[in-house]
């Protein structure tokens, strides 16, 4: 599944504006930046759906080799094992394949971003408390929580599935969404640095 931004918003602006800095060559660093009058909550959303599209298709690169045989488990490593829950069809966690957990959770992130209250599709013009560096706090802890879940499909990949990048000479692709993931993550403390811990190697060494 893939979301778009609808053309013409200030949403779709803000996207091409990101994929602009970067072709151009801007550092991942300043491209995170929140721009001069952009509401937080609006960019925030904007990063938060273009990470969803990019884990989609990162990992529909390799979902051929995440079978139930050769990952029965949503893991990542020997020491970092994820159980699906989402409080609703599902309220107590169960221990799900690596691909059944990953369809669900792009399946209910996908459901979150169809929230017209936490996504609308045009944001409002008026300058309020969002333009000031402060945002929705449901907004928030969604946009977080969504991000938190969005690294664990990062984290299984790295473990389990890099050698299929590498085979496909697209390890250079996925290390570069990734460290955007993490500065934007850690930039506006969308995830506790505990959540990150399955990685904190390879995130030292990008970072």
């Amino acid at each position: 599944p893939r979301k778009k931004h609808i053309s013409g918003t200030r949403t779709w602006n803000l996207h091409r504006y990101i994929k602009n800095s970067m072709a151009c060559g801007l550092d991942l660093a300043d491209c995170i930046q929140l721009p001069e009058g952009c509401q937080l909550d609006e960019w925030i959303a904007v990063h938060v759906i273009d990470f969803f599209n990019e884990i989609s298709l990162l990992f529909g690169t390799i979902s051929e080799f995440c079978t139930h045989n050769s990952c029965p488990q949503m893991s990542a490593g020997p020491c970092y094992t994820y159980l699906w829950a989402d409080g609703v069809q599902q309220v107590t966690p169960i221990s799900l394949p690596a691909s059944d957990y990953v369809a669900r959770l792009l399946e209910w992130v996908e459901g979150q971003l169809d929230d017209r209250q936490l996504f609308p599709e045009v944001y409002s013009t008026t300058t309020d408390s969002s333009s000031s560096g402060e945002c929705n706090p449901r907004f928030m802890r969604t946009a977080g929580n969504i991000l938190k879940r969005l690294f664990r499909v990062y984290a299984h990949i790295y473990h389990n599935h890099l050698q299929n990048f590498v085979a496909l000479h697209a390890e250079t692709h996925l290390n570069l969404c990734f460290k955007r993931f993490v500065l934007f993550a850690r930039q506006f403390e969308l995830i506790e640095q505990k959540e990150l811990n399955a990685l904190r190697k390879l995130i030292q060494t990008l970072l």
